[in-house]
């Protein structure tokens, strides 16, 4: 294998004996390919121009010679096409030095001067292109350049004298034919077939003038041919103090701090091209030092030369004057010449079809190919590739630096651009700002798009706001500048026009400068969501809704939903001033083009808008339909609009439409057009606007001095099509049809009657025949006249009339509605009625007919006919007049329509008054609407006689004659004969008889309320229904008689009671009204009362009745909280308490007193009560009442103290006593699932487990101290113990005359629970008490698990504990009878039972429970149970036992823990639901924590008698009736799912909040669940209940009516609960079950009352249910035992109170207590 090569090893074989050699170069083919890569045009003058500014030449002369022929006025023209034999071009710059021309005689040997341009030394050897033996000439030495084969040489050497000079002078002789060729204007060039070179002088011109861009020291350039100038450019720089003093620069780093820019100086120039035109340029030279390491010098030293410690960047710029001159010249048609073209070449912009367009290039010395992207040439010290027409970006190093100075450039032109904008004044226009940004509108750059990028990042490199302009609101006239994050640019010219946003210009946002910010994200773009939001805050005018309906029109199309949202929130006006519209109500579009000047609903989109839009758009695009011309007329016709039919023109365009378009109206519509027509002044006419009544339709038989209408009217109906109008005009026409129909007039009655009347002058001639005449006159022009003609007629006062009285007739005109025909006055037999003096007029006849049309009439008027009664009824003295005859005759026919009972105010029917006796005496005449058919002790009844009349035309219903007045009407009569009716004798009648009458309803009801008209005995005003009472039926006169002086109660018999208890008088007074009265009235209730002790307790009972009252419902009464009651209830007597007081026979007497609430106390603490005797309330239910209104408890009032005396002694009784207490320690205070009770103290529990002491002491006295008054009570009357603290140290102090068998446990449990609690409740130390006294197998036979409790440590017992696991068992079906109807109430559909009256449920889901009875006792065994002989259970939980063949549950242990305890609440997740397969029935446990489960243990015992050991069941009732007891509160709220230790209700209390309703009207408390709306019809079924219940427990039970309460849910499952002794009915269920049947039988009573047992028979039954609770709270066996002892017990007595029982008593629809 071939050994490696290792270039760095010399010493390796193959290497180690090598000879050098020179390399040779073939110069000629070297400078050749030299050549070809300077491709440009004029790069020969390039690279000479440039030496020759490096030379700092100030001008630079170019001679051309050509082969033309000598002239001595030679034209430019002439050399047009001439060859060029000759290059010459000198420079005034300095002479070569000896190392100049040492290095141009070197290829590669470039300036090494870091500030020149050349790079490469190569630049020189370009004319070689032109010529082959190129000659300098500089100072005093010439060099000349020549080939010898294909390498070069040069000849150096002085010049003569005569040829030195101070200028440097190139020479070339061309070596091939070059061609110039001079054209007139730029870009266009001639093209020849022959191949050659040319040079375009005129572009060569162009050139020149550009290199003099950035020269820095050339400011002159000439070019001559043949000693002919043809071309001179020239520039100068000056500095504009103006423009720079509005630049402010701070110096700053570069983007990669490769540069640090440390000056920036914005001058101008002009270039001037032969002195004649001239353009300027902006010139900004920033100087900036170069900052980059060694290493980079390094690199590009090497490569080409070092850089400069500084450089500058020139930027040449287009000042905008000169950008807008240009477009000016652009847009004009004059032609400009060469020069101008050659300066705009210049120009870093181009113009083009009116736009501008960047154009700027980098200049690297002179111009390169490569375009920069703005409108600016830069000038930098840029490295370009070898020909240098576009920058070096592949070398890294030489990349980085021009990288580097191209994003410099764009600080710089972003710097210019901030100050430039910030110091443009704001009203500048859209030209001149358009000026401004196109020279940054950033166009892609070539050769190298990369160039332009660079660029613009620089540009965009700082963080400052880019400022751009703005138009602040569509309608702003100038625009602003604005920081471009709070400007939005726009894609529509329409958005502009509407949208009130800081918008740049429509034609600015095309400048791609403002898609660069775009696409930086620098400025906001406005889109649909924007435009939305923005309308919701704008009012538009109408130029702006014209751009916004067109911008959707367009963009809308795709979008239909967007478009309809924008118009829903458009508003906009005509003007600032006009009133806001809203798009949303416009709906339509004229599309009849009605008139432009008759304005538009506000529902029709604006003529002056809707122009602008096809229909297509308005329909499709906008959502708009027609308008209909019947639309558009309710519009004109509306009382707003009647101001156009006042104007003569809008009334003439108007009437035209309406008389063209008439046939679109329906026939009502047409008859409301005509009415309001009727009503204006709508017609022009010959002397000026009238009425259509008041204008005449122009006719032959016109008099000239009517108001001739002067419309444009065709002949006749408008419908035949070859109709011609009167004025031979198309414009506004108007039927005649149309002007009749709204009442325009064709005949001047008035002329015609005043014609006629002049004609016959002598009134006294005119006769019979003359009327004749006269009607058959009119009735010839009857088909000419219109309605109004007619109307006019009618109203006209022309016909004679006269009476029958005598011969000698009185003749008068009359109008023709106040004559009569003579039949009518002849049969009447009425003298002086007036009638038409035409004797023998044929009532069959035309004249008639017609007369009778004008309004004279056959028939007398109704008054005057009235008035005709009256007159003969008085004169005939009391017989039936004529006309009353004719008035019965003729009433259905001609008088039935108009009659209006209420409008006849003249008494003219004889009738009766109401009196006991019948005379003529008696007999009157009355108004219709005040007598009636029956006799009334109020109004008078029609005679026999009229009643017979009536009745043979059949006309008594017809006018309204009733049997018997109204409540209302009859009420009212009442009122006003007060004085007359209402006495105490007489009222009771009244009273009965406003009973009987129909009308009754809460609105009589309320007005009544406020009307005093009751009379009271004693009292000689009268009284409102408020202030009176009516003693309740059942009451006894004892009971009045203890009410007098407190309670006013009037008696004005059955019917008269019943009628005040219907408008509201009550039995008793509401409470607010009884606690006025109390306050008032107890004073002298109770005065000289003292020798009658009976009465006194009489009274005293029954005003503690009324406290009672008053406190169910303390709580609800919004009085009590308000003022002047609460105010007078707390500093006024009326609380009734009892003081003790010893008597002088040494008895303990009690003595009442009436006090103030803060004077009397409530007795909780007997001794004190006993010792210190203060007034106390003895009224349990009354205590929270007082102590609502200040009143204390006794022991807040009383300082307690116990003191031992004696030597504490520890014995053998009290240590066996401290074992006691701390044996049981852990059962004391925990309920049944132990569970520490609330409020429990842990310390103070430890304290006792840990540090308790028992001592015997000789004696225990208790210091009672009230009123700063002690009292020592002696031990008998002290407690038997005393439990002290002492420090850490628990002593329980024992009386030593006590034994263990003695010891009262009571007392010790009270100590220890006023210890461990802070307040214990009676319930607690019972508790307490029982668990010290009895002995543990009691209480594990109780139900509490002592085994479990006494295992436990405290710890143990004072951490949380778990919650158990429920299972229930179900109940037997046969008890449930017994059992579980009382229990749960369902939520389902509920059907009533037509058998047991139950309830049916559909199969409940999870929110649905059927009446479900179940219990928690281990010791019912339904299988054996001699009530339920065929059940089979197949349910979960439950097995057969082989031994008894009875069902056990499986681990029987485990279920005993499981069984939910008295207090606990329980998991519902935990509780399983089990499904049986025979009925279809779910055993729920629903809502697991409203319901608790009782558990009993039982010891089951053979029995041999069961005489033996029972007590009698009359012992048991009293004991269940004993301790039920009222419900102290006005509020049940359910606390969680926690009870008290008392056992409450069938299972559990509701778990709803209720509270009480005060109704003073129901005898037993009702309890609402909050929301429930209380109804009459409720208040009535609860008095239906109230009746059953309070007859059952007074007669059945014997038991206080005080312990019943019924409460109303909503969809609770309780139909009744016990809570503390107080029994609880659910109203709901009674509603709901029987309710409806038993209002069917009290309206209908029948002989089976089937419904009234079964009612009766259920509530004994729940009664028996619930006062067994009293004793057992669970549903163990021994309930069972005594539910059916007490259900026999009672039975006997309940049969005799069913056999008795009615609802009689009980009216439905009136409030009575029972």
């Amino acid at each position: 294998m071939a050994e490696i090569l290792n270039y760095n090893d010399r010493q390796s074989n193959g290497l180690r004996n090598g000879q050098l050699h020179e390399v040779r170069v073939n110069q000629r083919k070297m400078i050749d390919n030299i050549f070809t890569q300077y491709s440009s045009d004029f790069v020969v003058c390039r690279e000479v121009i440039q030496n020759a500014d490096d030379a700092r030449a100030t001008s630079f002369h170019l001679q051309i010679k050509c082969d033309a022929p000598y002239s001595s006025l030679p034209k430019e023209k002439e050399f047009d096409n001439r060859t060029i034999t000759e290059f010459r071009m000198i420079n005034n710059g300095k002479i070569f030095s000896e190392t100049d021309w040492k290095r141009v005689a070197t290829i590669a040997e470039g300036n090494t001067d870091p500030q020149s341009v050349g790079q490469f030394g190569v630049g020189f050897f370009s004319v070689f292109s032109y010529t082959n033996e190129p000659m300098i000439t500089s100072g005093k030495e010439y060099m000349k350049f020549v080939w010898k084969g294909d390498q070069l040489f040069y000849e150096h050497d002085k010049l003569s004298i005569q040829q030195q000079s101070n200028e440097t002078s190139i020479i070339l002789n061309m070596r091939n034919k070059c061609i110039l060729c001079i054209e007139s204007n730029l870009n266009s060039s001639k093209e020849t077939k022959e191949v050659m070179s040319t040079i375009n002088l005129t572009e060569l011109k162009a050139y020149f003038a550009k290199v003099l861009s950035f020269t820095r020291h050339i400011v002159n350039l000439v070019i001559t041919i043949n000693s002919l100038t043809v071309f001179q450019v020239s520039k100068k720089k000056y500095d504009n103090p103006s423009i720079q003093n509005t630049f402010t620069f701070k110096p700053q780093s570069s983007i990669h701090h490769m540069l640090h820019i440390n000056s920036f100086v914005v001058t101008e120039q002009i270039i001037t091209i032969d002195n004649t035109a001239s353009i300027v340029l902006g010139h900004i030279t920033v100087e900036a030092s170069v900052n980059v390491d060694q290493q980079f010098h390094n690199y590009i030293e090497r490569t080409l030369k070092r850089l400069p410690s500084s450089i500058k960047i020139q930027i040449l710029f287009v000042p905008i004057d000169t950008i807008i001159n240009q477009q000016q010249l652009q847009s004009s048609l004059v032609d400009k010449n060469l020069n101008s073209q050659i300066l705009e070449r210049i120009l870093p912009l181009k113009f083009l079809d009116n736009e501008i367009i960047p154009s700027g290039f980098i200049f690297i010395g002179l111009g390169t190919h490569q375009s920069i992207g703005i409108g600016m040439h830069v000038y930098s010290h840029f490295i370009p590739t070898v020909e240098r027409q576009e920058l070096n970006l592949q070398d890294p190093y030489i990349a980085k630096w021009n990288k580097e100075l191209l994003a410099t450039v764009g600080q710089i032109a972003r710097c210019f651009y901030d100050q430039t904008i910030n110091h443009s004044s704001h009203n500048r226009s859209d030209v001149y700002y358009n000026a401004l940004i196109k020279s940054y509108s950033f166009q892609p750059t070539t050769p190298n798009e990369k160039v332009g990028i660079i660029v613009r990042s620089g540009f965009f490199a700082s963080r400052n706001n880019i400022l751009v302009p703005v138009k602040q609101t569509s309608t702003a006239k100038h625009l602003s500048l604005l920081p471009s994050a709070q400007a939005f640019l726009a894609d529509s010219k329409y958005i502009h026009e509407f949208l009130s946003l800081p918008l740049v210009p429509f034609e600015l946002a095309r400048n791609h400068f403002f898609t660069i910010l775009k696409e930086y994200q620098l400025i906001n773009i406005v889109n649909k969501s924007i435009i939305e939001t923005q309308l919701i805050s704008s009012i538009l005018l109408f130029n702006e809704l014209i751009a916004l309906l067109q911008w959707l029109c367009i963009h809308g199309i795709n979008d239909r939903s967007y478009a309809k949202r924008i118009l829903l929130i458009v508003r906009f006006q005509e003007t600032i001033n006009s009133p806001i519209s809203f798009f949303k109500q416009i709906n339509c579009y004229d599309a009849s083009n009605i008139s432009s000047i008759l304005p538009l609903p506000l529902n029709v989109l604006p003529v002056s808008i809707a122009g602008h839009f096809s229909e297509e758009q308005l329909r499709h695009h906008l959502f708009l339909i027609p308008c209909t011309f019947k639309d558009l007329m309710e519009f004109y016709l509306h009382e707003n609009q009647h101001y156009l039919f006042y104007d003569s023109k809008t009334a003439t365009r108007l009437l035209s439409n309406l008389s063209k378009y008439s046939s679109h109206f329906s026939q009502s519509k047409w008859l409301e057009v005509k009415k309001i027509l009727s009503d204006l002044k709508c017609i022009p006419t010959t002397e000026g606007m009238k009425l259509p009544n008041e204008s005449y339709i122009p006719s032959h038989m016109l008099t000239p001095d009517s108001p001739a209408i002067t419309l444009n009217i065709l002949p006749d109906k408008t419908k035949t099509k070859n109709q011609t109008n009167i004025n031979n005009s198309d414009e506004n026409l108007v039927s005649t049809y149309f002007l009749k129909q709204i009442g325009c007039r064709m005949l001047n009655i008035q002329s015609i009657i005043k014609y006629w009347q002049m004609n016959s002058n002598n009134i006294s001639e005119l006769n019979q025949e003359n009327i004749q005449t006269l009607i058959e006159t009119l009735m010839k022009e009857r088909k000419y006249m219109t309605d109004e003609d007619f109307k006019a007629l009618k109203q006209s006062q022309f016909l004679q009339g006269t009476t029958l009285q005598s011969t000698d007739r009185i003749k008068q005109q009359y109008f023709p509605h106040d004559l009569h025909f003579p039949s009518i006055a002849k049969d009447l037999n009425w003298n002086d009625l007036i009638i038409l003096d035409w004797d023998d007029i044929d009532p069959h006849s035309s004249e008639f007919a017609f007369l009778k049309e004008l309004g004279v009439r056959d028939i007398p008027d109704l008054h005057n006919l009235i008035n005709r009664i009256i007159v003969e009824y008085n004169d005939k003295q009391h017989k039936l007049p004529i006309a009353l005859q004719f008035f019965a005759k003729k009433f259905q026919k001609y008088y039935s329509t108009t009659w209006k009972i209420n409008d006849i105010q003249q008494a003219f029917l004889p009738s009766c008054l109401p009196t006991k006796t019948n005379s003529n005496n008696n007999i009157i005449l009355s108004t219709p609407n005040k007598v009636f058919l029956k006799s009334n002790p109020l109004y008078a009844t029609l005679l026999p006689e009229v009643v017979k009349l009536f009745e043979k035309y059949h006309i008594i219903p017809l006018l309204g004659i009733k049997e018997q007045p109204t409540l209302t009407q009859a009420f009212d009569t009442v009122i006003e004969r007060k004085t007359e009716l209402l006495t105490i004798n007489s009222a009771g009648e009244i009273f009965a008889y406003l009973n009987g009458l129909e009308g009754l309803n809460q609105t009589f009801i309320k007005h009544l309320s406020n009307i005093a008209f009751i009379p009271l005995h004693g009292v000689s005003t009268l009284m409102k229904p408020s202030q009176i009472f009516i003693q309740h039926a059942t009451s006894s006169a004892s009971t009045e008689l203890d009410m007098s002086g407190l309670i006013d109660y009037v008696d004005y018999g059955s019917e008269g009671n019943s009628f005040l208890l219907t408008i509201g008088v009550r039995h008793f007074p509401p409470i607010p009204k009884l606690v006025e009265i109390l306050l008032e009235r107890q004073a002298n209730y109770f005065s000289n009362l003292k020798d009658n002790e009976t009465i006194l307790k009489q009274k005293i009972n029954t005003y503690i009745n009324c406290l009672k009252r008053i406190a169910r419902v303390s709580a609800e009464i919004p009085e009590f909280h308000n003022e002047p009651l609460e105010r007078r209830l707390k500093t006024e007597p009326w609380c009734l308490g009892f003081q003790r007081i010893d008597s002088n026979e040494s008895k303990t007497m009690y003595f009442y007193r009436i006090v103030k609430p803060t004077e009397i106390y409530l007795n909780d603490d007997p001794q004190c009560e006993l010792h210190h005797r203060p007034i106390c309330s003895n009224e349990p239910e009354l205590n929270k009442l007082y102590k609502q209104f200040g009143a204390k408890w006794l022991s807040e009032c009383v300082t307690r103290e116990l003191v031992p005396t004696g030597k504490p002694i520890s014995t053998d009784q009290s240590n066996e006593l401290k074992n006691i207490i701390q044996q049981r320690l852990n059962i004391l205070f925990v309920d049944k699932q132990g569970v520490p009770l609330a409020d429990l103290n842990k310390q103070h529990f430890q304290l006792l487990e840990k540090n308790l002491s028992v001592f015997e002491i000789k004696d225990i006295r208790c210091r009672l101290t009230f009123q700063n008054v002690t009292k020592v009570l002696d031990s008998i009357n002290s407690s038997s113990c005393t439990l002290q603290q002492k420090q850490n140290e628990v002593i329980l102090y024992l009386r030593q005359d006590l034994s263990t068998s003695n010891y009262d446990y009571l007392d010790i449990a009270r100590e220890l629970a006023q210890f461990v609690f802070k307040a214990p409740s009676e319930s607690v130390i019972d508790t307490i008490y029982k668990r010290l006294s009895l002995s543990l197998e009691s209480l594990e036979r109780h139900g509490l698990p002592v085994t479990t409790l006494l295992k436990n440590r405290s710890q143990d017992l004072l951490s949380p504990q778990e919650e158990p696991v429920v299972r229930s068992k179900k109940i037997p079906s046969l008890l449930a009878g017994a059992l579980g109807i009382f229990g749960r109430l369902g939520r389902s559909n509920k059907k009533k039972d037509p058998i047991n009256h139950g309830i049916q449920s559909k199969e409940p889901d999870h929110d649905e429970y059927p009446i479900n009875h179940e219990i928690q006792s281990k010791e019912l065994d339904p299988a054996k149970d001699p009530m339920n002989h065929n059940i089979q259970s197949k349910e979960p939980g439950y097995t057969k036992d082989s031994n008894n063949h009875g069902i056990q549950l499986k681990e029987l242990d485990r279920a005993k823990d499981s069984v939910e305890k008295d207090d606990q609440p329980v998991d519902p997740s935990r509780v399983k639901t089990t499904h049986t397969s025979h009925d279809h029935t779910r055993n729920v446990v629903p809502d697991v924590q409203q319901r608790d489960n009782h558990t009993s243990t039982i010891a089951r015992h053979p029995i041999e008698d069961f005489k033996r050991g029972k007590v009698p069941m009359k012992r048991i009732l009293r004991g269940l009736v004993q301790q039920s007891q009222a419900y102290p509160e006005s509020t049940i709220n359910h606390k969680g799912y926690i009870r008290n230790e008392h056992h409450e209700s069938c299972e559990v209390i509701p778990d709803i909040n209720m509270k009480i309703y005060p109704s003073a009207d129901i005898p037993i408390p009702l309890f609402i669940e909050e929301d429930v709306i209380v109804t009459s019809k409720m208040i009535n079924q609860a008095q239906q209940l109230s009746y059953v219940l309070t007859n059952l427990a007074q007669y059945v039970f014997e038991l206080s009516i005080e312990a019943l309460h019924l409460f109303r849910d909503i969809n609770g499952d309780r139909i009744a609960f016990n809570k503390n002794g107080a029994l609880f009915f659910n109203l709901r269920y009674f509603e709901q079950i029987y309710a409806d049947e038993l209002q069917t039988y009290l309206q209908q009573p029948t002989t089976s009352d089937r419904i009234v047992n079964t009612i009766l028979n259920f509530y004994f039954m729940v009664t028996c249910h619930e006062l067994v609770h009293n004793i057992n709270p669970n549903h163990d066996l021994n309930f069972i035992n005594n539910l059916q002892e007490c259900a026999t017990e009672c039975m006997i007595q309940k049969e005799l109170t069913l056999a008795n029982f009615s609802f009689n008593a009980l009216k439905s629809n009136v409030s009575t207590r029972f």
